[in-house]
């Protein structure tokens, strides 16, 4: 098998004959073949033709290829230089690495190789291409938790470019309340649809449903699979989201039945719907989120290990707020910006004490709790830059207490002041803990129980 049709291939050497038989060979194949034969025609042609692949002889009058490769890169960092010689010495070739060559080939050339190591050098730029791409796509149009130029982020976009570039890769995005993993997820569904523009995007949250009911919500069932059940039947999240993804919110809250059957849609890509015998096809990216630690939730058999592995084929984690450094200061400007337009208020930015305020803050809600402070103050602000007091702190990191409190405590005072906050509805204060609105109504129950509990002992 040959390297793709139609490519442009720059053959340097200074040995017409060599050019010449090598030109013959690829030309067959459908290439385009560039001719150099010394140092100024080789990088004139990469510089002003552009070439796909480069075949560099490493004796060319001049110089050594090896110290001239570092201009090369200059004129196209992408651009895969196969080193053609027939001085060939496993040092020669290590050289020719490191100065940033992509591979070497002896002479004299075997056809079969030569194609081999242009197929694989095409297909290495081509990749390289779009990934970048998908990184400019990502930075240019995701959503502001991709914004930052911490190491964490930069690291987290470069990942999320690559698993763009193969559509069906699953992949496990792990973080803290409030960072925006779905964001993260969302990013990487736009990054990765296809041109057309319909490769449909389906979220659901485990937590939400009960256990038998995420079943029927995520697989579909069948007429009369069970009572109430829709007469016509009906299909699942799966089929829903085929030619697109799938993303399972608080994936570590799903029941046992519902993970072995998830497990076996990511295994075989087939689903089968509640109450139906036959099986259906779906080509899908499954992503999940959790804040827990999915790897200990197996080691104490709340979930699968197998399904774990499936589903961490990739692991993204999306850093908390406070490890994002400067990125807190450019996140706060964009939620500035959203939010003084959509309020029609003239505030130009942030007071130096607001800045150090933002960054000397903990930020336990993470993003979230950013968004919503910049609200906040955007609202209540005198003047046209926003101060500390108008974000409701000073930015002071609070000392340690003397004496240790217990956790339910301290649990109970921020759930009661976040309801304060929220005049008692639970969505909203849900929303300022950083947590979803059924997890607040578990621990709401827990805290009565506890409450009654003590009624009881006392």
């Amino acid at each position: 098998m040959s390297a793709p049709p139609h490519a442009r291939i720059l053959v340097a050497d200074d040995d017409p004959a060599v050019v010449d038989s090598v030109a013959a060979l690829l030309g067959a194949e459908g290439h385009v073949v560039l001719r150099a034969s010394n140092e100024a025609t080789t990088l004139a042609a990469i510089s002003q033709q552009s070439p796909d692949v480069a075949l560099l002889d490493l004796r060319m009058p001049g110089r050594a290829t090896v110290d001239w490769l570092w201009e090369v890169a200059k004129l196209d960092p992408d651009l895969p230089v196969v080193i053609v010689s027939g001085y060939g010495t496993i040092e020669l070739a290590v050289a020719a690495m490191r100065a940033g060559a992509y591979d070497f080939v002896e002479k004299p050339m075997r056809r079969d190789v030569l194609l081999a190591v242009l197929r694989r050098s095409l297909e290495h730029r081509r990749m390289r291409r779009e990934i970048a791409r998908l990184q400019e796509a990502l930075e240019s149009n995701a959503a502001e938790t991709l914004l930052g130029n911490s190491p964490a982020m930069v690291r987290l976009r470069e990942d999320l470019a690559r698993i763009a570039a193969s559509p069906l890769t699953t992949a496990l995005i792990l973080g803290e309340s409030g960072t925006g993993k779905e964001l993260v997820a969302r990013a990487l569904h736009d990054a990765t649809k296809r041109k057309d523009g319909r490769a449909p995007w389906v979220a659901v949250n485990c937590a939400a449903f009960a256990h038998s009911l995420l079943e029927a919500e995520l697989f579909g069932y069948e007429k009369g699979a069970f009572t109430g059940a829709d007469p016509a039947g009906r299909a699942g999240l799966f089929e829903q989201a085929s030619g697109g993804t799938l993303f399972l919110d608080e994936v570590a809250e799903m029941g046992a039945p519902a993970q072995a059957k998830l497990l076996r849609v990511l295994e075989e890509r087939t689903v089968r719907r509640i109450g139906g015998n036959g099986d259906r096809r779906v080509e899908l990216r499954v992503l999940a989120a959790t804040n827990r630690d999915l790897s200990g939730e197996t080691q104490q058999s709340h979930f699968r290990r197998d399904l774990y592995y499936r589903l961490a084929v990739v692991t993204l984690r999306v850093p908390p707020l406070r490890e994002r450094g400067d990125d807190r200061i450019l996140l706060a400007g964009a939620f500035l910006e959203q939010t003084r337009a959509r309020l029609g208020r003239r505030i130009v930015g942030f007071a130096p004490g607001a800045e150090k305020a933002i960054c000397g803050h903990a930020w336990p809600g993470n993003v979230r709790e950013l968004r919503n402070a910049v609200e906040r103050a955007c609202i209540v602000a005198r003047a046209t830059h926003i101060t500390a007091e108008d974000l409701g702190f000073t930015g002071r990191r609070v000392a340690a207490p003397r004496e240790v409190r217990p956790l339910a405590d301290v649990e109970r005072e921020l759930i009661e002041a976040a309801l304060g906050e929220a005049h008692g509805c639970v969505t909203t204060a849900a929303r300022l803990l950083g947590i979803h609105r059924t997890t607040l109504h578990r621990k709401l129950e827990a805290l009565r129980q506890g409450t009654a509990e003590a009624a009881v002992a006392g």
